[in-house]
């Protein structure tokens, strides 16, 4: 299904999604990356011949090559997440509805969305985590497992169970950085599934 072809949809836009979802994000890697690739520079312009680097026994390396390495890894730090985000704004649609059911992509994910009919979902409601939610908790419960977070650290393992806690439901999707208040989309596609109902 092309999303695009959908009578209603939603669109998030960039910089309000940045502000009200990933502001924490914001605030942790950019002056990271911003202080390494500014010391990073400083230390391979003005720094010292060589820097002893103890870690992993590598012992003495040139000041420049030490330097302009250190700038290089800041830069894809600000770069990675700046992309990364812009990808998934720009991946289409957040959300998309018509008489047979809502298209819907979890957590702005770029790759992984589906189409849910009105029957499969139990409500629709907010939920606060970054910003505000539209959660979409299905029936099938086996729907949730293949919209974990992906991987299985125990950095992983503490995000989803916070995800949990807030949503209850991996189902979901950011809407803060859309055109139009939270509680206007979710009357539209309360229209929509209205007219589901009264068309049986």
């Amino acid at each position: 299904m092309n999303p695009e072809t959908l009578p209603c949809t939603v669109q998030v836009r960039l910089v309000p999604h940045l502000l009200k979802h990933c502001l924490a994000q914001l605030l942790i890697f950019v002056p990271i990356g911003l202080s390494m690739a500014v010391l990073g520079a400083m230390l391979a312009i003005a720094g010292p011949d060589t820097v002893y680097v103890k870690k992993y026994g590598i012992g003495e390396v040139p000041g420049p090559v030490a330097g302009w390495l250190c700038c290089a890894l800041g830069l894809f730090v600000m770069i990675r997440f700046a992309l990364g985000t812009v990808r998934q704004v720009n991946a289409g649609p957040a959300l998309g509805a018509n008489k047979e059911g809502v298209y819907l992509r979890p957590a702005l994910d770029a790759k992984r969305h589906l189409f849910l009919r009105w029957d499969q979902i139990e409500g629709m409601r907010f939920g606060k985590l970054h910003g505000p939610n539209l959660c979409f908790p299905p029936v099938d419960k086996r729907l949730e497992e293949a919209f974990l977070i992906p991987g299985s650290g125990s950095g992983v393992k503490v995000a989803q169970k916070r995800r949990w806690k807030n949503l209850g439901t991996n189902l979901f999707v950011p809407i803060g950085g859309a055109s139009e208040p939270p509680e206007q989309i979710l009357n539209r596609l309360k229209e929509w599934q209205a007219a589901t109902a009264s068309s049986r």
